[in-house]
């Protein structure tokens, strides 16, 4: 029916729909992400984490560690400057 709660209905999908949305979301949150100059320079251990983490609580969730954030635009500057 029109405007029904959705809570009212069971849905099923194959593994393979899962994993489809579920893609669908990360690439979503991976493009979200590589618009960010401090995700750019990330490791891809690093880059896997926040990407995680976006998934989990959406990248504007992600977005209010503005202390890990801080931490990480140092360890990416330091890293810079050791390397010349």
């Amino acid at each position: 029916p029109e405007r029904a709660d959705l809570a009212m209905y069971e849905f099923e999908f194959t593994v393979s729909v899962a994993q489809a949305f579920m893609k669908s979301d990360v690439d979503v949150i991976v493009s979200r992400l590589k618009k960010l100059e401090w995700y750019k320079e990330l490791t891809d251990n690093l880059k896997t984490i926040m990407i995680s983490m976006a998934y989990q609580m959406g990248v504007s969730g992600l977005l209010e560690f503005k202390k890990m954030i801080k931490a990480l635009e140092r360890l990416l500057l330091s890293s810079v400057r050791s390397k010349k």
